[in-house]
């Protein structure tokens, strides 16, 4: 299994039965990838690539475990939340550096 593969599968499985998965796909704006599910996804990142975060601001791109309850309300009635983006694709692109970059 290649680098995208492996990162597919690894989104898939913590996204669940969400949209299908691309590399455009918004981790936490599209496959509602948030909380301890992000927590989780940049934890099996770092053991299966051994890719660092060092200097990633998780606040920025995601929301908490409470605050994810709200924004799963508020998207439902139209609100768009105001957290940057990441995309699979750049974190594909993080995988293969070794080390985080932002978008």
């Amino acid at each position: 299994m290649n680098t995208r593969e492996a990162l597919f599968s690894i989104v898939a499985d913590i996204a669940g039965s969400r949209p299908p998965i691309s590399d455009s796909s918004k981790l936490c704006q599209d496959l509602s990838i948030m909380g301890d599910d992000a927590h989780e996804l940049l934890t099996r990142i770092i053991e299966h690539f051994g890719t660092r975060f060092e200097g990633f601001d998780f606040q920025t791109y995601f929301p908490n475990e409470t605050e994810a309850a709200f924004w799963h309300i508020g998207r439902r009635l139209g609100w768009r939340p105001a957290k940057k983006e990441i995309t699979v694709g750049h974190l594909l692109a993080v995988i293969e550096r070794g080390y985080w970059f932002n978008p």
